[in-house]
């Protein structure tokens, strides 16, 4: 109703549903309604809108009428805000009323008001028993990849998209189950949100997977399902691509098997290990050399001040160490940063190799970099596996975020070897960006 009083001005706020599914979108719009000219709005506050995700719909610069009757009265209505929101759980909310400042008529003989909506009762409920999803809205999945027959180590490139309508933003998709025989690298996945002309939020997300054959056959990718809550029909539903066949063929010189670090694939040439030869051991030869009497180095004239110099030099040396704490010495913590500047100072090697023809020579001097980093901070961090060096972290209290990002850039630089595009001078920009920023984060 047309609140008492601001008959001629007044601001409403709107839902186009009143109870919708946990998930579901909801368009939250403000109009101002009014009778008389209107020169400016300001001051627009939006509600908090706790327990929602929300996107921008339409945010006019400008205010444009069109026609609109209350109760039988013309009024020009103006839209100020319009947002498609997803609640986030189910429960009875109650939107805050919007609040506007309004100036009406023109230059000197303008006066200003402010209106304030009215509070929104919505009825959220959770969704059906049974989906085993918390995926809501109407989606679309596909994959493809750019080669089914290749050879032993060269590797494939998997492309999963998924596009409809829905927040784009709380889409989970299970993780890549690949065949034992490839190694899978971390994907890399890009959002590109839409908004239709209906009011509609959707968008398109692509994950990109690198896998690299470990050994020679052929295998399936098995088919990759996105269930989902339909946001149209109410009910349960899912999206699959079909199961896709890759034929590997041997590798350089025939090779049936690829070993890589970290990898604990069996080869084709595997077998027994430190067997004698068939001639068995050979027998012992010993030719002796004899030789005069010679005088004992420690009766010999030399002796005694090589045997004093070590002790002189320990002593020089420990009054060495004293002046230099007596006059404030460099702390250890002091020279691990030192170190870690050193470290970083590396990096600037690997800049140099962006635009050479040379991925493998570049991604080495990331790795040797991160590993000088995590000697000055971690000690004795050469040779660690990777599982080894995350227990080494953890023992270090290094959080689990920059954990991730350390471990990252590592297998960057292991599939710098392998995946194509790698060597394209925006990836390496991004590998070097993506270790500064690591060993920033941990300064």
């Amino acid at each position: 109703p047309t609140p008492a009083g601001d008959s001629d001005v007044f601001l409403k706020n709107t839902i186009d549903k009143t109870e919708i599914f946990t998930g579901e979108q909801l368009v939250y719009s403000i109009y101002i309604y009014s009778r008389v000219d209107l020169s400016s709005v300001d001051g627009v506050s939006m509600p908090k809108l706790e327990g929602f995700w929300s996107q921008d719909l339409k945010s006019p610069s400008q205010l444009v009428p069109e026609q609109a009757t209350v109760q039988g009265i013309p009024y020009r209505r103006y839209l100020l805000r319009s947002k498609a929101i997803f609640p986030l759980k189910p429960g009875e909310y109650s939107l805050d009323p919007a609040e506007a400042d309004i100036t009406t008529g023109f230059l000197f003989q303008g006066q200003r008001v402010h209106r304030k909506g009215g509070p929104i009762k919505l009825k959220v409920k959770p969704l059906p028993a049974g989906g085993n999803t918390s995926n809501v809205g109407v989606w679309r999945l596909a994959a493809e990849v750019n080669q089914s027959q290749l050879t032993l180590g060269e590797p494939v490139q998997l492309k999963l998209t998924i596009s409809g309508k829905g927040n784009l933003q709380s889409v989970t998709l299970d993780p890549l189950k690949a065949p034992p025989s490839f190694r899978v690298f971390d994907p890399q996945t890009n959002d590109v949100p839409n908004t239709k002309t209906n009011g509609q939020v959707g968008g398109t997300r692509t994950i990109e997977y690198v896998l690299v054959p470990q050994q020679t056959g052929t295998f399936t990718l098995p088919g990759i399902t996105l269930p989902f809550f339909n946001s149209d029909t109410h009910q349960f539903d899912q999206a699959t691509t079909e199961p896709i066949t890759i034929t590997i063929a041997p590798g350089v010189n025939g090779a049936q098997a690829l070993t890589v670090p970290g990898n604990t694939t069996a080869t084709a040439n595997d077998g027994p290990k430190n067997q004698l030869v068939a001639t068995g051991l050979k027998t012992l030869r010993f030719t002796p050399h004899f030789s005069a009497a010679t005088v004992p180095f420690w009766k010999r004239g030399f002796f005694l001040p090589l045997a004093i110099i070590p002790a002189a030099l320990s002593l020089l040396a420990a009054l060495w160490l004293l002046l230099r704490r007596a006059l404030g010495s460099e702390s250890a913590e002091s020279l691990k940063k030192k170190q870690s500047r050193a470290a970083r100072k590396r990096l600037a090697g690997a800049e140099k190799l962006l635009t050479q023809k040379s991925p493998v020579a570049f991604y080495e001097e990331i790795a040797r970099a991160m590993n000088s980093f995590l000697e000055a901070k971690l000690n004795n961090v050469t040779g660690l596996t990777r599982d080894q060096l995350k227990v080494r972290m953890v023992e270090h209290a290094i959080p689990e975020t920059n954990q991730v990002q350390i471990l990252s850039v590592y297998e960057t630089c292991d599939m710098g070897r392998y995946a194509p595009g790698m060597g394209e001078i925006s990836a390496r920009r991004k590998t070097l960006d993506d270790a500064a920023a690591a060993m920033e984060a941990l300064s």
